[in-house]
């Protein structure tokens, strides 16, 4: 057995594949992907690649050594910043949920600048080619 690991590094992530031990396989791998922010990544293993969900609503696949394949797909075309988010596999397509605080018009802040609103909840379902 095998894991990969994913952590964020200045305005990238860096990714590596350990044992089930603990034990470094090969050498950390930069990603560099246009959008990728660093922070607040979701990652599921489908049984060949990683499906990386990052707070930019946005879904990556990565192959087992690192590598990007293909181009970010958009799971939503709603308010990209998310407060929390999750994603499970369901061994044919990852569900993706994530909590929304954006409205436009700052119409939920106080006279204070607090916050008053709730977030929003969405979901979205994608396969790894596509939503």
């Amino acid at each position: 057995s095998e894991f990969g690991l994913f952590w964020p590094f200045a305005d990238e992530i860096d990714f590596m594949r350990v044992s089930s031990l603990g034990e470094p396989i090969g050498d950390i791998v930069r990603i560099i992907a246009p959008d990728l922010p660093s922070q607040d990544l979701e990652v599921v293993w489908t049984g060949s690649e990683f499906g990386v969900f990052s707070e930019a609503t946005l879904f990556y696949v990565v192959g087992p050594t690192g590598e990007v394949r293909g181009t970010p797909v958009a799971v939503s075309s709603g308010p990209p910043p998310w407060v929390h988010g999750g994603m499970t596999w369901t061994g044919s397509e990852a569900g993706v949920v994530w909590s929304g605080m954006y409205f436009a018009d700052d119409s939920c802040s106080d006279a204070d600048g607090n916050w008053i609103c709730p977030g929003a909840l969405y979901f979205g379902r994608i396969g790894i080619c596509g939503p």
